[in-house]
């Protein structure tokens, strides 16, 4: 048995998997199990991953790659490769990150050493191949506490920086196939409620890549149905246990604040889709919150379009100041 298994959900990676896959295959823990969940992705996604794996023939033997006949979504890429995982601990990683070559052997080492259920390190976001910008996190120790930076935006939502023994992550989790976004989060929540040990490694070992055409960062309405289905999920069945709701309502505020800067969008079904939102949003709205997103949360509580509008507005002026500044620094050099 393997001391990790790896799951790779792949669609549409070809032009970046080689770095993700070189970075994976490197790796100083030997002992490794690879899972790539072909989602029929229409390019040349797996074909890259396996010429590079020539490379690499002491990984061939740890190269599994489940193929999907249609596209079926992340949410079911992550609940096929989880459930063909032998290892005993397992993580994730997506075909446009890449994470450093001792990020395994690291964070295996912290959880045996501690007998941790889940191991989670700080990262990075990277715009490119050579702008890195470190991430630190919130030392939690319990699942409830990681649930609540979560939540907060405190710790990072995503499956790529944890490692979960395999009896966490292989327990029944509930990830509807139409949910595209915020999947991570909504697997990370139900395996966090599991009230599981949990140890940070104050080291940034995976690096997120903002990809300008991921859906993260092209969002349509689909993006928030999923974001409201994952809502719904927490406040029916992680709230009344945990008692969270002031950081749910935090979280809300963020989706809201999203969608009012996607409204080109949305459109009119936003508007239905959020309805009951904005008007507890707007009663939620913290004096800690940044002047400009209180702006935005109230007009957009009356006014989807004028909200948007006003966002776009500062951010125009935003990148103005930005110009007339570095401008003014050049004339006096």
């Amino acid at each position: 048995m393997p001391k990790v298994s790896i799951v790779i959900p792949t669609y549409k990676a070809e032009k970046y998997i080689e770095r993700c896959v070189r970075s994976l295959f490197e790796q100083t823990l030997d002992s490794i199990e690879y899972i790539f969940i072909d989602d029929c992705s229409p390019d040349n996604s797996i074909a890259v991953m396996q010429k590079v794996l020539e490379e690499y023939p002491q990984r061939k033997d740890q190269v599994k790659v489940i193929r999907h006949e249609v596209n079926q979504g992340v949410g079911a890429a992550r609940n096929h490769g989880v459930a063909a995982c032998t290892g005993d601990y397992i993580i994730h990683c997506d075909p446009d990150d890449w994470v450093d070559i001792n990020m395994y052997e690291a964070m295996y080492n912290k959880a045996i050493e501690t007998n941790a259920d889940m191991v989670y390190c700080d990262f990075y976001i990277a715009k490119d191949f050579q702008n890195y910008y470190p991430q630190k996190q919130s030392a939690c120790v319990q699942g409830t506490d990681m649930i609540r930076g979560i939540l907060l935006g405190s710790c990072h939502g995503g499956l790529g920086n944890k490692l979960y023994k395999k009896v966490i992550a292989t327990k029944k989790i509930y990830a509807p196939e139409d949910i595209i976004m915020c999947e991570d989060v909504l697997r990370n929540v139900q395996m966090l409620a599991q009230k599981i040990s949990i140890v940070h490694l104050p080291q940034s070992f995976y690096y997120y890549f903002v990809n300008s055409f991921s859906i993260t960062q092209v969002r349509d309405i689909k993006c928030f149905k999923s974001e409201k289905k994952v809502v719904d999920f927490i406040e029916k069945n992680i709230i009344p246990v945990y008692n969270c709701q002031a950081s749910l309502n935090t979280y809300k505020r963020r989706i809201l604040r999203d969608a009012i800067i996607f409204n080109h969008i949305a459109k009119k079904e936003f508007k239905t889709l959020w309805q009951d939102a904005q008007k507890e949003l707007f009663t939620h709205i913290k004096l800690a919150d940044p002047l400009s997103t209180k702006i935005i949360l109230i007009i957009g509580c009356c006014s989807i379009r004028t909200a948007s509008a006003f966002y776009h507005t500062l951010y125009k002026l935003k990148i103005l100041a930005k110009s007339f500044f570095l401008c003014l620094r050049k004339k006096q050099i």
